[in-house]
């Protein structure tokens, strides 16, 4: 599909359409995600605060980022070396600081609190392997790929809160179709469905403990 007033540009009509879906993030901090919980206003700017900020800053600050980078793809055809360098190095900081916040709350020797948090590790290494698929693919964007995966991890962590609370409203939602256009361009990008299987494996599971294992 050729897009007007950009020459020379090509893309495909689904390329163009998951990124236009992926803008989503961007309007989720800023709206009621549940409970009248809005991110971007209620967050207290602490390390022991509840969601801790290690859950909420990255949700804020991935999707901008991820969106520029696939609107640069779009409209250059092409994505910068130094941009996948950045990309690495943000992804791991955003894991590191996620599973520290984690394993700092952890209750020992809570076997289920273990267990969601080794889930969380298995995710995140996933989601390392997801991207190492794409370079291997020859695709030029494997650390956003890292990104995406961090960001959808992160983003059924806050779903799976906001279910426990039982008040989805429309940041929530947003959130949903963030996630899954991610997921959506993450499978394009390794050009396969499987391996996003085998990164929702471990979601689903920290889902059900954190969000309807208690009412089970």
């Amino acid at each position: 599909m050729r897009i007007a007033g950009l020459p020379g540009l090509v893309a495909r009509r689904s390329d163009v359409l998951l990124t236009l879906i992926g803008l989503s993030g961007i309007a989720l901090p800023f709206l009621p995600f549940a409970s009248d919980y809005v991110p971007m206003f209620s967050v207290e700017w602490r390390w022991p605060s509840y969601p801790n900020i290690t859950l909420v800053l990255p949700c804020m600050v991935l999707p901008p980022l991820i969106s520029l980078g696939y609107i640069v793809r779009l409209v250059t055809g092409r994505f910068p070396f130094w941009a996948n360098a950045a990309g690495y190095a943000l992804a791991a900081a955003v894991a590191a600081g996620f599973l520290a916040g984690q394993i700092k709350a952890l209750d020992l020797p809570d076997p289920r609190g273990i267990f969601v948090v080794g889930l969380f590790f298995v995710a995140f290494a996933v989601s390392v392997w997801l991207s190492r698929s794409a370079a291997e693919k020859r695709s030029e964007i494997p650390a956003l790929i890292l990104l995406q995966s961090v960001y959808v991890i992160l983003m059924v962590f806050g779903l799976a809160i906001a279910s426990f609370w039982g008040d989805l409203q429309i940041g929530a939602w947003l959130g949903v179709a963030t996630l899954l256009a991610y997921l959506l361009q993450i499978a394009l990008a390794v050009k396969q469905y499987r391996p996003v299987v085998l990164l929702a494996i471990p979601l689903a599971l920290i889902f059900w403990n954190l969000g309807f294992a208690d009412f089970a």
